[in-house]
């Protein structure tokens, strides 16, 4: 028995291996570090609960889109440790406070990045941040279960994939249960993340203590990677640099997501979510207010219990109202497309994996594009929103890319 068949039909949600009565479902890491379910035959008994619970197969039930806001925090702490706009910390902290569990996305203590409880404010710091990485769930959904069983308030964070899992894990709505999507560019290897960060430890000669994504050192808008090592030395690249990161270009130039992700099933305004949030890249043409460039998020609520929260913590939070439709042709268009796969990703990780100095593979893969082509494409693109025909066109062109996508795949 299999679970799948090509690797886009699986998203390593891992509702599969938390749902097994048998527990003969290991997730299981592939060449590339992406984890796939495998079954153990010897134990299975054949009872198709894995099927059953697999958004892949069938997507759980979904919400509608409601309202739109641009909101941050006000308080300086959590909006410089955070992303975009800290909206992730006030809900957090409004579930502590009612007694309840917060599930999200941390560095351990290998960097290896992955899913964890928490019912202390202090662990939430480990928490804020984007980590582009696909992260490990474990167990997670089981405990969340035993969590709502007892009647205990729980927040669950993650990709949509991932919130689509859990609600078809569980099997039931709980009104004590707020999930939290967000805009998804896609998962990353996290093989590819191992090898480029002990490429970051020897080449400084000292242990990493500190890593983010996206640091505002250099202001929200301007993609700032840091890093820390144990001796102090630090580590900062960001778009004024001359040289770039890798990681950074690896992921934002389709080079190493996982496959799923190019075909991704969860792409679209309904959600099984309460909130989806994005990062508010146009805040000064969505709002008419000057941006000071320490960051915005964006969030859809789709539910009451969204209401709720969004009531609950607006004494410590700008918020402001903004045309849905506006915001996602601005922000959000990942929250409805998959990025394009780019044609030379299994090269790519084909020079990666095989040991190859990362140096080398930058000068093949990373080639800045001519700044001609980047002025008539950018002129090109403004033509078409004045005509009302981006949308449309791009619309086209992903589902075309996608298909062909898909379709070489399942040569594979």
């Amino acid at each position: 028995m299999k679970i799948w068949n090509q690797k886009i039909e699986c998203s390593g949600c891992t509702a599969c291996a938390n749902a097994c009565p048998q527990n003969c479902i290991e997730m299981q890491a592939d060449e590339e570090g992406f984890l796939y379910p495998v079954i153990n035959e010897a134990v299975c008994i054949q009872c198709n609960k894995c099927i059953s619970v697999c958004p892949m197969k069938t997507c759980a039930e979904r919400n509608p889109s409601k309202d739109t806001y641009v909101i941050r925090t006000m308080d300086r702490d959590i909006l410089d440790q955070s992303s975009s706009g800290g909206f992730f910390s006030g809900i957090a902290q409004y579930i502590l406070e009612e007694g309840g569990i917060v599930v999200g996305v941390v560095f351990d203590e290998k960097f290896e990045v992955r899913h964890t409880l928490t019912d202390t404010y202090s662990k939430i710091v480990n928490m804020r941040g984007s980590k582009y990485v696909q992260s490990i769930i474990g167990n997670q959904f089981q405990q969340i279960k035993e969590y709502l069983k007892q009647g205990r308030k729980v927040l669950f964070t993650g990709t949509p994939c991932q919130v689509e899992g859990l609600h078809k894990y569980l099997g039931k709505e709980y009104d004590n249960l707020i999930c939290v999507d967000f805009v998804c560019h896609g998962v990353a290897s996290p093989e590819v993340w191992r090898i480029y960060k002990d490429n970051l430890v020897a080449r400084y000669k000292s242990n990493l203590e500190e890593y983010s994504f996206r640091s505002k050192y250099c202001g929200h808008h301007n993609f700032g990677t840091y890093a820390k090592f144990s001796d102090g030395t630090e580590y900062r690249r960001d778009d004024q640099s001359e040289e770039k990161d890798f990681m950074h270009m690896a992921y934002f130039n389709e080079l190493c997501s996982r496959p799923s992700c190019h075909a991704c099933l969860f792409k679209s305004l309904e959600r099984s979510s309460d909130i989806t949030m994005y990062d508010c890249w146009n805040f000064e043409k969505l709002t008419g207010m000057q941006d000071d460039d320490q960051g915005y998020s964006t969030i859809i609520t789709h539910t009451h219990k969204a209401d709720v929260i969004l009531d609950k913590i607006k004494e410590d939070y700008f918020i402001k109202k903004v045309d849905l439709q506006k915001s996602i042709e601005m922000d959000g268009g990942n929250a409805i497309f998959s990025m394009v796969p780019n044609g030379k990703r299994t090269e790519f990780l084909r020079d990666v994996l095989s040991g190859m100095p990362l140096d080398e593979v930058a000068n093949i893969y990373f080639k800045e594009s001519n700044n001609v082509k980047k002025v008539i494409r950018a002129y090109l693109v403004n033509i078409l929103k004045k005509i009302g025909l981006f949308t449309y066109l791009r619309t086209r062109y992903y589902d075309f890319k996608k298909n062909r996508f898909v379709r070489r795949t399942k040569r594979l």
